[in-house]
């Protein structure tokens, strides 16, 4: 009987210990990395100049502090890295408007677990909003564009950090692939650059 006991005890506490291994960081992971956008080619555009005004730090601020992709940085690097002005009649100014990211937590898409109240997804839904303007200084004429994005990032409550910071990442990635397509199409399409 004392042996039945011991065993038992013996494998709750196994089970315990892997529980509680797979749901921690993956020990090898290392933070990731910085996005610099240096693998994308800069674009030439026949503009003077071209200015990215400071995103406003109450912007930032509220941002869910279990989000980890630094989307202002990547934002700002993205836009100074990927835009080269090659000179040209106008001056080029973006502003950005909105780069927020909202937090929900939703139920189950699975029925019993949504009834048992367990499964949940951590959802994040990241909006970006630039306002892309050209001025002429020397007839004063200005022209603009604005442009929005959005980029809804879903995951299951229970994942790692590290599980959670690479697929904010992948996300992201995304949304920055799917921008920079659509920002492509109105700078040449549009503004004729």
């Amino acid at each position: 009987m004392f042996g039945k006991k011991t065993l038992t005890l013996i494998a709750g506490v196994s089970l315990l210990f892997v529980g509680s291994c797979t749901s921690s960081p993956n020990p090898e992971g290392k933070p990731l990395a910085s996005k610099s956008f240096d693998h994308m080619a800069p674009v030439p555009l026949r503009v003077q100049t071209i200015t990215v005004a400071d995103i406003e730090q109450d912007i930032v601020d509220r941002w869910p502090e279990h989000f980890y992709v630094p989307a202002d940085n990547w934002l700002q690097s993205y836009l100074t890295h990927r835009l080269e002005a090659r000179g040209g009649p106008e001056n080029m100014m973006i502003r950005v408007e909105e780069i927020s990211v909202r937090y929900e937590q939703k139920d189950s898409a699975n029925d019993v677990a949504g009834f048992l109240g367990v499964a949940k997804v951590d959802s994040y839904t990241v909006d970006i909003a630039l306002d892309i303007s050209l001025e002429n200084p020397h007839d004063g004429a200005v022209r603009g564009r604005k442009f929005k994005a959005r980029r809804v990032i879903n995951m299951l409550e229970r994942v790692s950090i590290a599980e959670r910071e690479k697929k904010q990442q992948e996300g992201m990635e995304i949304m920055f692939k799917e921008m920079d397509a659509a920002i492509m199409d109105i700078l040449r399409n549009q503004f004729f650059l």
